[in-house]
This record gives C-alpha cells, structure tokens and sequence, in this order.
C-alpha cells in the first residue's frame, strides 16, 4: 500500500527539500510588530517589565491564553521584538512543511519529490504577494494562509499563527490512519503531539479538532467502518486535557447571568460580526468553498484518496452549516466557537491537492517533450527552475517585509502620543488601536483589544460605550464621574475640546491630531 511507506518518505527528507522550505517560507511577507491583533495578543507578553504599560486596565485582565504568552515573552525577553517575527517565520516554515508532507503523500511514487516540491512551490505562489497584484477580483485576494469569514494562519504572530502545527500533524494523520496497527503507533503519537501542541497555543482550535474528527467519522461510516470510532475519542481527550491544562483561565471565561450573556452576545455580534455572521463575510469566500468542491471532486475521481475527498467534504458542510445555523439563530455560543475556523486547514490541503495534480500533470506532458529525453538533464533543469522559483517568491516576501513600517513611524496618532510623553491613563478615539503597546502607555479602551472573561468583557462594553457617547459629544466628557482617572486625551484637529479640558496643556500637535494633558 503506497500510504504504508508514507512515513517514511515524509520522514526521510532529503536536505534539499528542507532548505527549499526554509527559502519559501520567507515568501510570506511578515508585517512590522506591533499591528492589528498583536495589540491584544501581545499586551499580557510585554506587561510586567516595571513601564507604564503595567498600570493599564486591560493588561490586568484575564489573559485567555496564557500558554501562548509564555512563549513570545521568552523569546522577547532574549531577542526582543526580531524574535516576535523571527517565529512568524518560523511558523510558515512549518505550515509549508505540513503541505510539502501531504503533497508527498498524493503525489505518485514515480514523480513523487518532484511533484511534491512543485506542488509547494505553487501553494507558496498564494501566500506571495504576487496574487494581490493581479488585476483580477476575488483572485487578488486569494491565499492558502485563508480561510472563510477572514480566518488566517499566518502574517504576524498571535495565537491563531500555531494552527501551522495542526496542519504539519495532518499528512501523520494520514499516514497513521492507513499504516497496519504494527506502524501506526509513531506518526500517531506524532500527530496527537503536534495537534494537542497547537491546541495548548491556541485553544480555540479544540473546535477545529472536533470538527475535524467528525469530519473522519462520516468519512468512515461512509464506507460502513466504525472500527476507528474510539481511538478518535481518545485522540480527542488526549488533545482536550493538555489545552485545558495549559489554559486554566479558560473555565473562567464565560458566565450564565444575563449580563454576561448580554456582553457575549454584543461582542460576538457587534465587535466581530465580520467573522460570525456569513452575509458580512468576503464574497471571494465562494472562491475557497468551490476550490474546496474542486479538490474533493478530484481527490474522488483520480482514486488518489477517496477518504480525503469525504473528510474534505463533511469539513466543509459542517462549516458551512455552523455559519447557517448562527445566522438563523443570532446564538453566540455557537458564533464564538468559530465552527468554520476548520476552513483555514480545508483551503491549504485543497490547494495542495490541486497544485499535486497540476504538477503531475504537466510533468507528463514534459516527459514526453525533447526535455524529458534525457532523464538526468530533465531532473537538473526542473531542480534549478524550482531553486529559482523559490529564490523569486523569496526576495519578493523580503521586499514586502522589508518595506512594513511599524506603526511607531507609520501612525502618525502613534508617533505623537510616543513624542508627548504623557503619564496616566489617557482617552483616545476607538478606532485608534496601535497605541496601547506601540506608545506603551495606558489608555482607557480601544475598540481592538476586548479581552475575554465575562466580567472584563462587561467592563469594557461599558468603557466603549462611554468613550463612544463623548466622541458624538465632547461635553458628554464633563458630566462623567470616571473622567477624573484620564491624565491625557488624543482628539482629532477638528473636534472641538471638551469645556472642562479648556485649561488642559497641549503637549502635542499636528494637522490631524492634538494632544491635551491635564494640569
């Protein structure tokens, strides 16, 4: 059975291929910390250092992933913010040898390393900025990092990055689920490590893995086989119990008063009813469900792995599904628990099974060229075209990670608060969401850090909702109690200052910003 000596062949990697991982993995172009997410992520990594950032509000609340923040603050504390990209990086690499390992798997024996590094080579194409420039809709926009309703593995460092371990265990699962019981023990227990790994970084992923084993049941008792049924109920406890471990706050998060509930069902649909709610998702999300559809139809027909074509199929359903029964619903349970999360795995390992195909494809039609007259030539050229391809996508994620601007220099809200060297806790506008860590000052709420637990998620629905009352009118500042804890405020040029701030210093100006302290 080819899948039997799978492992091996994923195991005995030649180095080439590992050093084209590596080069391709600088593809994906690595943006300047700290942006977006980062902001909330990284506020409990860079918190405790004896700065100012200690006596912010959300940095005291519960940190939700606590596992994940270990990791980055012992990186930053010996590399600083180099080593927060350096493993953003390095979680692409993983991520393409998940690819390189399953494209090995479907690739067949006589064209199996070349198909398999062309087969990467073309997935890397997608995380390149290369797509982006095209003139074309929904294709611009398309990547194998992605994944429906915005979901994305990589970029920049947060929590969700660690799925590239997730999908580095799949092509082990593959192999431990087809191996006779006598080698199915080492890529198991290899899986299960990678996946339980991933799930302790990012428990949120404890959902994937339930959909996904799912997923393999139906795939299973599709053909009438219920004979894998308790070992993915092991796989699943195995998986659960470390996550849990690892993340003790979570069984803090959540609550059943009607306060609570209330607080859940704002920010599952208001903060981010971008990601739950499928009529805000991106329209080019039909792209990856019918690359999807593609890659089961395909995997079905050419025999390759009819079981990966069912499991592809029951993902997607069940995606899809969870995304209908939330919009029907308005329940935030299931919106928070992020069902179709799973689609940042189905989009990769579809892609992949579609660059395989096309790889084989077009060597066959080579090989009957004048460049497959010569087997030896053949191999050297296709070789140096794939380093070359490689070195290409390379240069250009360079340029584009070269060229990312931190937003110290790029925000110019940012670069004044740093220049005004204000102390205390200041208001800034919602949308203003880089200057918490970038500033390292506090500041009172932003509209992009919301943090978890129950009742530091009521406490910031309250913040955000006073802070929103001030910026329709500014004199709503003055009839609040909880103004006398803000030292500093950052208001846009054009609106007008509140009349109880009249006598406030400006420390800090600009076309488009001022900076006001209090006396």
């Amino acid at each position: 059975m080819r899948v039997q000596s799978g492992l091996a062949r994923v195991a005995r990697w030649p180095w080439p291929e590992v050093a084209l991982i590596l080069v391709l993995a600088f593809a994906a172009p690595v943006v300047a910390p700290i942006v977006g997410n980062q902001n909330q992520y990284l506020a409990h990594v860079l918190a405790d250092r004896g700065t100012a950032l200690d006596a912010d509000w959300f940095v005291g609340t519960v940190d939700p992933y606590p596992f994940f923040t270990a990791v980055p603050r012992a990186v930053f504390d010996v590399t600083g913010l180099t080593g927060i990209r350096i493993m953003a990086w390095l979680a692409t690499a993983v991520w393409l040898t998940g690819i390189y390992g399953l494209a090995r798997l479907l690739a067949p024996p006589a064209r199996q390393r070349w198909a398999a590094v062309a087969a990467t080579i073309l997935v890397a194409v997608t995380i390149a900025p290369i797509l982006s420039r095209l003139p074309i809709p929904w294709v611009n926009q398309f990547s194998a990092f992605s994944g429906f309703a915005g979901q994305y593995l990589g970029g920049y460092l947060q929590p969700s990055v660690f799925g590239c371990l997730l999908l580095a265990a799949f092509p082990l699962w593959l192999v431990g689920r087809r191996a006779p019981a006598g080698a199915r023990l080492k890529p198991t227990v290899a899986a299960v490590s990678l996946t339980a790994l991933g799930c302790m970084l990012h428990p949120t992923y404890l959902v994937v893995v339930a959909v996904g084993l799912a997923a393999a049941v139906i795939a299973d008792l599709w053909k009438r086989d219920a004979s894998r049924l308790g070992w993915y109920a092991l796989i699943g406890i195995g998986v659960l119990a470390p996550a849990l471990a690892a993340n003790p706050s979570l069984l803090a998060i959540g609550g059943a008063s009607g306060e609570s509930s209330e607080a859940m069902q704002r920010f599952a649909f208001e903060r981010i009813a971008h990601h739950t709610l499928w009529t805000n998702w991106p329209r080019s999300d039909l792209l990856y469900i019918a690359l999807i559809t593609i890659a089961a139809g395909w995997l079905w027909r050419s025999g390759t792995s009819a079981w990966l074509a069912r499991w592809l199929s029951a993902g997607l359903a069940f995606a899809l599904a969870g995304a209908v029964v939330v919009e029907l619903t308005r329940s935030s349970t299931p919106a928070l628990l992020f069902p179709w999360r799973i689609s940042v795995f189905l989009v990769p390992i579809a892609a992949t099974a579609l660059a395989v195909a096309l790889a084989v494809t077009v060597g066959r039609a080579l090989s009957r060229s004048w460049l497959g007259r010569s087997a030896e030539r053949g191999r050297g050229i296709g070789w140096s075209v794939a380093v070359v391809a490689a070195l290409l996508l390379a240069v250009l994620g360079l340029l584009a990670s070269s060229r990312s601007v931190p937003p110290t220099t790029s925000d110019d809200a940012v670069a004044l608060v740093r220049t005004s060297e204000v102390t205390g806790v200041g208001i800034v506008p919602l949308a203003e969401e880089n200057i918490r860590l970038n500033a390292a000052v506090p500041i009172y709420v932003d509209w992009k850090s919301p943090p978890y637990a129950s009742s530091d998620l009521i406490e910031w629905w309250t913040r955000v909702d006073q802070v929103r009352a001030v910026e329709r009118d500014a004199e709503t500042f003055c009839t609040t109690a909880w103004r006398q804890r803000i030292e500093w405020m950052l208001l846009p040029a054009d609106r007008a200052t509140p009349t109880c701030a009249a006598d406030w210093a400006t420390v800090g100006e600009t076309d488009a910003w001022r900076v006001l302290r209090r006396p």
